[in-house]
Protein backbone atom coordinates (compact mmCIF):
# COMPACT_ATOMS: atom_id res chain seq x y z
CA UNK A 1 0.00 0.00 0.00
CA UNK A 2 1.26 3.70 -0.70
CA UNK A 3 2.12 5.91 2.35
CA UNK A 4 0.99 9.80 0.99
CA UNK A 5 2.68 12.44 2.87
CA UNK A 6 2.46 16.30 2.78
CA UNK A 7 5.16 18.41 1.21
CA UNK A 8 7.42 19.98 3.69
CA UNK A 9 9.61 22.51 2.89
CA UNK A 10 12.89 20.80 2.46
CA UNK A 11 10.98 18.20 -0.03
CA UNK A 12 9.65 20.94 -2.36
CA UNK A 13 13.26 22.33 -2.23
CA UNK A 14 14.47 18.79 -2.71
CA UNK A 15 12.18 17.40 -5.40
CA UNK A 16 12.52 17.87 -8.92
CA UNK A 17 9.26 18.80 -10.99
CA UNK A 18 8.88 19.28 -14.73
CA UNK A 19 8.35 23.13 -15.73
CA UNK A 20 5.31 23.74 -17.76
CA UNK A 21 5.21 27.49 -19.05
CA UNK A 22 2.63 29.85 -18.42
CA UNK A 23 1.99 31.40 -21.92
CA UNK A 24 0.68 27.60 -23.25
CA UNK A 25 -2.29 28.58 -21.23
CA UNK A 26 -2.80 31.92 -22.63
CA UNK A 27 -4.20 33.79 -26.38
CA UNK A 28 -3.34 32.11 -29.13
CA UNK A 29 -2.14 28.43 -27.38
CA UNK A 30 -5.70 28.55 -25.41
CA UNK A 31 -6.90 25.30 -27.07
CA UNK A 32 -3.92 23.84 -27.48
CA UNK A 33 -3.98 20.23 -25.68
CA UNK A 34 -2.75 19.38 -22.71
CA UNK A 35 -1.05 16.48 -23.97
CA UNK A 36 0.33 18.49 -26.68
CA UNK A 37 1.50 21.13 -23.61
CA UNK A 38 2.45 18.00 -21.77
CA UNK A 39 4.94 16.81 -24.55
CA UNK A 40 6.14 20.44 -24.47
CA UNK A 41 6.86 20.50 -20.80
CA UNK A 42 8.92 16.78 -21.06
CA UNK A 43 10.88 18.58 -24.33
CA UNK A 44 11.99 21.31 -22.45
CA UNK A 45 13.27 18.94 -19.49
CA UNK A 46 15.59 17.95 -21.85
CA UNK A 47 17.39 20.97 -22.23
CA UNK A 48 19.85 20.01 -19.12
CA UNK A 49 20.62 16.76 -20.99
CA UNK A 50 21.40 18.82 -24.06
CA UNK A 51 23.54 21.00 -22.37
CA UNK A 52 25.69 18.32 -20.77
CA UNK A 53 25.90 16.95 -24.22
CA UNK A 54 27.05 20.92 -25.91
CA UNK A 55 23.92 20.06 -28.24
CA UNK A 56 24.38 23.77 -29.59
CA UNK A 57 24.08 24.65 -33.24
CA UNK A 58 26.33 27.72 -34.60
CA UNK A 59 24.02 30.10 -34.25
CA UNK A 60 23.77 29.18 -30.19
CA UNK A 61 20.59 27.71 -30.62
CA UNK A 62 20.12 24.77 -28.16
CA UNK A 63 18.72 21.59 -30.01
CA UNK A 64 17.01 18.40 -28.87
CA UNK A 65 17.67 14.95 -29.91
CA UNK A 66 14.82 12.72 -29.34
CA UNK A 67 13.67 9.61 -31.53
CA UNK A 68 9.90 9.47 -31.93
CA UNK A 69 10.09 6.49 -29.70
CA UNK A 70 11.06 7.92 -26.95
CA UNK A 71 8.46 10.63 -27.10
CA UNK A 72 6.09 7.65 -27.53
CA UNK A 73 7.30 6.16 -24.65
CA UNK A 74 7.36 9.11 -22.58
CA UNK A 75 3.42 9.94 -23.14
CA UNK A 76 2.63 6.39 -23.01
CA UNK A 77 0.99 7.32 -26.58
CA UNK A 78 0.77 5.34 -30.21
CA UNK A 79 2.81 7.12 -33.11
CA UNK A 80 -0.45 8.06 -34.61
CA UNK A 81 -1.28 10.08 -31.43
CA UNK A 82 2.32 11.31 -31.31
CA UNK A 83 2.28 12.73 -34.64
CA UNK A 84 -0.94 14.55 -33.79
CA UNK A 85 0.52 16.24 -30.94
CA UNK A 86 3.34 17.23 -32.72
CA UNK A 87 1.74 18.49 -35.54
CA UNK A 88 -0.18 21.11 -32.88
CA UNK A 89 3.13 22.22 -31.56
CA UNK A 90 4.41 22.81 -35.07
CA UNK A 91 1.00 24.25 -36.00
CA UNK A 92 1.69 26.98 -33.55
CA UNK A 93 5.17 27.44 -34.21
CA UNK A 94 6.48 25.95 -30.61
CA UNK A 95 8.95 23.16 -32.28
CA UNK A 96 10.66 23.04 -35.24
CA UNK A 97 12.87 20.33 -36.68
CA UNK A 98 16.17 19.97 -38.39
CA UNK A 99 15.82 16.60 -40.85
CA UNK A 100 19.28 15.30 -40.84
CA UNK A 101 19.20 12.38 -42.94
CA UNK A 102 20.92 9.15 -43.57
CA UNK A 103 18.90 7.64 -40.69
CA UNK A 104 19.59 10.43 -38.31
CA UNK A 105 17.45 11.17 -35.69
CA UNK A 106 15.95 15.07 -36.26
CA UNK A 107 17.22 18.17 -34.23
CA UNK A 108 14.12 19.27 -32.30
CA UNK A 109 14.32 23.03 -31.53
CA UNK A 110 11.84 24.42 -29.09
CA UNK A 111 10.41 27.98 -29.65
CA UNK A 112 8.64 30.02 -27.12
CA UNK A 113 6.53 32.99 -26.84
CA UNK A 114 8.05 36.09 -26.16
Amino acid sequence: MLKFSRYTLDNVINTSFYKLPKFLFEGEFKNLSNDARLLYSLLFNEHDTALKNRWVNENNEIYLIFTRDEMADMLACSQPTLRKLIDQLKQLNLVAEERLGLNKTNRIYLKYCN
